[in-house]
């Protein structure tokens, strides 16, 4: 009884929801052996665990881990978590980490660290993501660096689920990062909604750091992503001075991965406008920083850069040469991405020969490759190229039905800028 009044006082005196499940939670882990007891709180750490995540997180009861492990997902505050097998409650998870963090700071340091070291050996986008997230505890400045590398990479494939989970566990972190921490990741948060075709709400996070990120590492990236949004509204002047006045700055602040996305963007532009000769100098700019940086995927994009140019100008055996290395090299990297874009531009090359079914089992080649990717934005781009050729090849009929279908296709995604231009062509 002494026992049990002992606890109702301590929940009485809990001011938070928070506090009053730690005193439940420490109360239900009373009746456990130590071993069980550490183990629970040790699984609130990832996000997460297993078996093995456990053995990692306390290596000292690797021979009593099994038993443990069965105990343990038989509590009722322990959930499944799809295939990787389970997560504490999340009340109960931020009961149990608020206790570690006060009142056992360096053993839930030792923790993190562990998770850390564990999930950074796995393969696999989520792995990774729980990897830096811990990461950021110790290390902060390492941590940065691998966020945007593995952002930069999830961006480069379309990841939108990944990148949302990265930022949303980052976020966790919110109130004892680095202001500069926060200001990156604003940004990414942006972009995120960039790649999500959200422009509307990515300007209302982007616009405020054109100032807050002045003279910062971060501006030129800045400047890039408002710039590519005035390009598609119209304004190609102010975008491409944008453009150059971010290169300065990437170039000031030595960011080679930031000069090479600046001379891209300004190849493309320039290249749109059909000043080709400019256009390839700052495509053979950006080629030249990609290869210092070993960059092949981003080299590979530059190629089929160069390539948009030359077909273009209808040099025609300029461009399938620039497409081809581009497509030997995406395959050569086994980038099932870069090895669409590859083909596109082929049947793009074929259709600008008229020759329409060439350029047919060009783009259905492509088309394949991004619905196995699950790129949906992609696969209706490539099915209104198909509706192209077909109209270029008068079966207006099946033209027709291809820009019907991406629209629908278009319109599933949420994209309406993209649906309205696709019944356009329709006309």
């Amino acid at each position: 009884m002494a026992k049990e009044r002992d606890v109702l006082k301590q929940l009485t005196g809990a001011e938070t929801l928070e506090e009053r499940t730690w005193i439940i939670t420490d109360q239900l882990l009373s009746g456990v052996s130590q071993a069980v007891r550490e183990a629970t709180l040790a699984v609130a750490v990832p996000h997460w665990f297993n078996e093995d995540v456990l053995r990692a997180l306390l290596p000292e009861q690797s021979d009593e881990i099994g038993s443990v492990y069965e105990q343990l997902v038989e509590f009722s505050f322990v959930e499944p978590h799809g295939t990787r097998g389970y997560r504490l409650h999340e009340l109960t998870c931020k009961a149990v980490i608020g206790h570690l963090s006060k009142e056992k700071p360096g053993w839930y340091k030792e923790l993190r660290q562990r998770a850390h070291r564990h999930f950074e050996m796995l393969p696999g986008d989520n792995e990774q993501i729980e990897a830096i997230y811990h990461e950021f505890v110790f290390d902060e400045v390492a941590a940065v660096g691998k966020l945007l590398n593995l952002f930069w990479d999830l961006d480069y494939r379309e990841e939108t689920a990944a990148m949302s989970l990265l930022l949303d566990y980052i976020g966790e972190h919110e109130g004892w990062l680095a202001p500069q921490t926060n200001l990156w990741l604003r940004y990414l948060n942006g972009r995120r909604l960039v790649v999500a075709r959200d422009r509307e709400q990515a300007v209302k996070i982007l616009d405020p750091l054109t100032t807050e990120a002045t003279d910062t590492p971060l501006e030129p990236w800045v400047l890039i992503e408002l710039a590519k949004m005035k390009e598609r509204a119209g304004d190609t002047v102010t975008a491409r001075g944008e453009y150059k006045r971010a290169l300065a700055l990437a170039q000031a602040f030595q960011d080679d991965r930031c000069i090479a996305r600046a001379c891209g963007c300004l190849g493309d532009s320039l290249s749109r406008g059909e000043q080709f000769e400019e256009a390839i100098k700052y495509y053979e700019d950006a080629l030249a920083v990609d290869r210092k940086r070993k960059d092949q995927r981003r080299e590979c994009e530059q190629l089929r850069g160069l390539g948009d140019i030359y077909l273009r100008r209808k040099w025609w055996k300029a461009a399938e040469e620039y497409y081809r290395n581009s497509l030997k090299l995406a395959q050569s990297l086994s980038d099932v991405t870069l090895e669409a874009w590859a083909l596109n531009r082929l049947g793009r090359l074929e259709e600008d020969m008229q020759h329409w079914d060439a350029a047919i089992e060009w783009y259905q080649q492509s088309r394949e490759l991004f619905e196995h990717l699950n790129q949906y934005g992609n696969v209706a781009t490539v099915i209104r190229d198909i509706g192209d050729v077909l109209k270029g090849a008068k079966r207006y009929d099946q033209a027709k039905a291809a820009y019907q279908q991406a629209a629908d296709t278009y319109r599933e995604i949420g994209d309406r800028v993209e649906e309205a231009g696709t019944f356009n062509r329709m006309g």
